[in-house]
């Protein structure tokens, strides 16, 4: 055989086997091993995906339930929800039943109230959001359901729920009003000085441009003084009355006076944990100024809440 002929073809076997061989590698071996990994991340990522939605299911959708005393009162596999960055409820169909049979049972039970709490996160610092859901909560029940906002207490609290701002947001608790218990030969007694104390007329002034409740060191003694005599006394009453100083409208006049004094009420309730039928609330308007509002002197003084000790 020429030997130009021999050289030729072991030339061509040699170039065919390299050939082969980079074919191997590149569609067989190497693509078998990044299709292994491939499918080990796909297969990695879908279970810390699923592992995710799974915990988002179990946080994003808190149920909905009252309970007293271990009886469940109102349950709910679904919740209310708020539009993001709103106070904008939204009540699902199928709590309507169980909204209802709490109204019932407050209605049934006129010695039991209804604690409604607002939560936030520690890094939330939308307040004025959480109490607006809170209201919100509050308006519905009372124009949806009939339970006036003297059986409901407000609060709020911190909660770590990733989105307890969004789907639920509120917890629920029923209050039992405690009557005192008088036993036979026994005479319940009020500290006589702390009585004095309460029966003082007490005054809150707030500010021209918007309403704000700002205590002063010796009004929050006197709310002090104040939860110590409801205390003793669980059948004590004191009145508060809302004044107002423009000289607008009567019936506006006495609308904002009397909203304001229940603003100042609701205060008491979540911030001393006072009782709310241990208050009365009128708006006097500008019926009953103390100065002339002619200057800015006087109408500073008839921009006013009273607290009047009845009992």
């Amino acid at each position: 055989m020429n030997k130009k002929i021999l050289i030729s073809l072991l030339f061509i076997l040699l170039t065919g086997w390299i050939g082969g061989c980079a074919y191997w590698y590149d569609f067989k071996i190497k693509k078998n091993f990044e299709t292994g990994l491939i499918n080990d991340f796909l297969s990695d990522s879908y279970e810390e995906i699923s592992n995710y939605e799974l915990e988002e299911i179990k946080i994003t959708k808190p149920s909905f339930s009252i309970s007293d005393g271990g009886i469940i009162i109102s349950e709910s596999l679904d919740n209310i929800s708020f539009i993001s960055g709103t106070a904008e409820m939204e009540t699902p169909d199928s709590m309507e039943e169980g909204l209802n049979q709490l109204a019932t049972y407050l209605k049934n039970n006129p010695n039991k109230n209804l604690k409604i709490k607002g939560l936030h996160s520690n890094t939330d610092n939308s307040d004025s959001l959480v109490k607006a859901r809170v209201n919100s909560m509050v308006s519905y029940l009372e124009t949806k359901k009939g339970i006036t906002e003297n059986r409901i207490i407000v609060s709020a609290s911190c909660s770590e729920g990733l989105y307890q701002k969004t789907i639920g947001g509120l917890e629920y608790e029923i209050i039992t009003n405690i009557e005192p218990t008088v036993a036979e030969g026994f005479v319940s007694t009020i500290d006589p000085n702390l009585k004095r104390r309460v029966k003082r007329r007490q005054i809150m002034q707030y500010p021209l441009t918007h309403f704000e409740i700002e205590p002063t060191h010796d009004l929050e003694k006197y709310f002090k003084h104040l939860k110590l005599y409801f205390d003793q006394n669980p059948e004590g009453l004191v009145q508060i009355t809302g004044h107002t100083a423009l000289k607008i409208n009567d019936s506006l006049n006495r609308y904002h006076s009397k909203k304001y004094a229940e603003k100042v009420k609701k205060y008491l309730i979540s911030e001393y944990g006072m009782n709310p039928r241990n208050f009365r609330v009128k708006g006097r308007g500008d019926s009953r100024p103390l100065s002339s509002s002619e200057t800015d002197l006087g109408r500073t003084k008839n921009r006013r809440i009273e607290f009047s000790f009845i009992k």
